[in-house]
């Protein structure tokens, strides 16, 4: 979020939120939206609205750019989405890359979770994480060499595209909820990103566990 919106309202905009408000008679995350507009008007920062409102500083970014790349009421309203398939608009291709990193590199079980959470602390997508966090550890190339060598190169093969595909569904699954899910799911996204901040190791471990048992 390095490009800051700034939002200048009219006196007829300013007076339609202020109305909007005062009623009362709208769904919440319009009204929180239209709070966000108001105070964002007053020159509040991103921080600082989100706090006063609780909601997510994601939601207070998405309203100032919609508002000033669109319209109030493109602000005011929810984005649409899309029912096809899903999607992580022009990340696939990243996201192909790591997984198959994440497959074949030779990490060790514990040190595959540091670097995880370092990685999403230092501002890596969540998608791309995701995968990782699914991919490493599990297999790698010295794996695939010991089961071809043992059993067979199709069975080593064959495990090597089942850890894949698990990376791969992993992060579609995270970047679709980041990138495409409601203000409300975008907050609790924003709100699990701090606990993850708080306490990194120990959030990964146990998301992994809990991938590595289903």
């Amino acid at each position: 979020m390095n490009v800051r919106y700034r939002v200048e309202l009219s006196e007829s905009e300013r007076q339609e939120l202020k109305d909007l408000v005062s009623g009362g008679e709208q769904p919440v995350r319009r009204l929180k939206r239209a709070q966000i507009l108001l105070a964002s008007d007053l020159g509040q920062s991103e921080e600082g609205i989100a706090k006063a409102l609780s909601v997510g500083i994601s939601t207070v970014y998405r309203t100032r750019r919609r508002f000033v790349e669109a319209n109030l009421e493109g602000a005011l309203s929810e984005e649409p989405r899309a029912g096809a398939a899903r999607k992580l608009k022009g990340n696939e291709e990243v996201l192909l890359v790591a997984t198959a990193f994440g497959v074949l590199l030779p990490v060790p079980m514990a040190f595959d979770v540091i670097v995880c959470s370092v990685l999403l602390n230092s501002g890596m997508p969540v998608h791309v994480v995701a995968a990782l966090l699914v991919t490493l550890g599990i297999y790698s190339v010295y794996a695939w060499s010991l089961l071809g060598t043992t059993l067979s190169w199709r069975i080593a093969g064959l495990a090597g595209a089942v850890v894949f595909a698990m990376g791969i569904a992993a992060g579609a699954a995270a970047g679709e909820l980041f990138d495409k899910g409601s203000d409300a799911d975008k907050d609790s996204v924003d709100r699990l990103k701090g606990v993850v901040k708080e306490n990194p190791q120990q959030v990964a471990m146990v998301l992994k566990n809990w991938i590595k048992e289903r």
